[in-house]
């Protein structure tokens, strides 16, 4: 169906049928570039299992990406996508009588469901996999200690050729760049892990459930289950959101296995928490 302010968006709808919907909705949005129905139709598995147990769910394109157009006076794509979700959320207002949402992201995707919650109160929940990532001096030993462990010689010849490299540039004057600098998605910068924790905070305040996931696809970045804790000792956030590192399953759920321990997991936490219109308080 179209929907918008100017007609240029394409979602999907799905209902639970022979039971009463709930009236906290699921969105689900695009990851990456892929197309609303999600890696390997994963969007499509778990909207069909939501409204199986009773949750509406609208898999929606972003302007400009899968059947969405982009508008004739399109914003920057994260603004552009935060009025996308934003109109998503009027639209199924308008549809189905649903006044609480909860957005549910891959990576990109997540980044998009993370800034629209900061801007709109009718979000009361976010599920992201693979969202922001602020690595410790823990990830680096683990992933060194991988690297021998599946790779010793290559890895032993990669580090020396490294080695080399990084002092000739020394001798050159030559500087790396910042690798925080260059971890930009689609326009999203990283925030800073200061300004990730207050939007953890004010969303938390505002008694927004969060869920984090974070797949084995990105292990140079997020390697073993206690990192975000490690990352952000003193902040309180920590221990009010749910944090799983799942190192079988990757970052697009390729195989049925993986798609149906995510679905799991997902509906599982949905129920749980937002059954019956109800919000759980954390």
């Amino acid at each position: 169906m179209a929907f918008g302010p100017h007609r240029h968006l394409v979602g999907t709808l799905t209902m639970p049928t022979g039971q009463e919907p709930g009236t906290t909705a699921v969105l689900l949005t695009n990851a990456g570039v892929i197309h609303r129905m999600g890696p390997h139709r994963f969007n499509v598995k778990l909207a069909r299992e939501l409204a199986r147990k009773g949750m509406p769910c609208f898999r929606v394109d972003i302007s400009g990406q899968g059947d969405s157009q982009s508008p004739a006076n399109s914003q920057p794509f994260e603004q552009q996508a935060v009025s996308d979700l934003k109109a998503a959320m009027d639209h199924m207002q308008r549809v189905c009588g649903v006044d609480k949402f909860v957005i549910a992201g891959i990576c990109s995707g997540a980044h998009n469901g993370l800034a629209t919650a900061m801007v709109d109160d009718r979000v009361v929940g976010l599920w992201m996999l693979d969202g922001y990532v602020y690595p410790t001096a823990k990830t680096q030993k683990v992933r060194y200690m991988h690297q021998l462990k599946t790779r010793f010689l290559p890895t032993l010849g990669s580090w020396a050729s490294s080695a080399v490299r990084k002092a000739s540039d020394r001798v050159k004057g030559m500087m790396a760049p910042d690798s925080a600098a260059l971890l930009t998605d689609f326009g999203h910068k990283a925030p800073s892990k200061e300004e990730f924790a207050a939007t953890m905070k004010t969303l938390l305040d505002r008694h927004v459930c969060i869920y984090m996931v974070y797949s084995g696809s990105i292990l140079w970045n997020y390697n073993y289950p206690e990192q975000l804790q490690d990352a952000f000792i003193g902040h309180d956030f920590v221990h009010r959101v749910r944090c799983d590192y799942i190192p079988d399953v990757d970052h697009t759920a390729t195989t049925l296995q993986a798609q149906r321990r995510l679905i799991d997991c997902i509906t599982g936490w949905a129920l749980d928490t937002f059954a019956q219109g109800r919000v759980a308080s954390r």
